[in-house]
């Protein structure tokens, strides 16, 4: 059983990160006196993301059945390019379901799987 990550280019272009912060002021009056408050939100400039790469990580296993080799593949996640850079995320955070759930299809501890991604 072994670990494999194949580069996969993606056919969208991933939304960068906003460029900045736009601030609001809005100005009333009640009951004579006048108030203020300030509110801000990201600005609808972003920073360009050219890089199309996701990674995909799955687990093979070679077994043999009937005298004939067979091959068992089980993908479990995909995590694009710009989430491994921006937050260093590991794969667990990327498994839908669980890593749980995955560790159980391929009949391993959850701890095992975690040291083969």
């Amino acid at each position: 059983m072994f670990c494999v990550i194949q580069e996969v280019a993606t056919k969208t272009v991933p939304a960068g990160e906003p460029k900045g912060i736009e601030v609001y002021e809005s100005r009333w009056t009640a009951d004579g006196k006048e108030f203020c408050s300030y509110e801000y939100r990201n600005s609808a400039e972003r920073f360009e993301r050219p890089i199309r790469k996701s990674y995909r990580i799955s687990i093979h296993e070679s077994y043999q059945e009937n005298g004939k080799v067979k091959k068992k593949q089980t993908v479990i996640c995909t995590i694009g390019y710009y989430v491994v850079v921006d937050w260093g995320d590991w794969p667990g955070d990327s498994v839908v379901g669980g890593l749980a759930s995955k560790a159980d299809a391929l009949g391993l501890e959850e701890s095992e799987l975690a040291d083969y991604c």
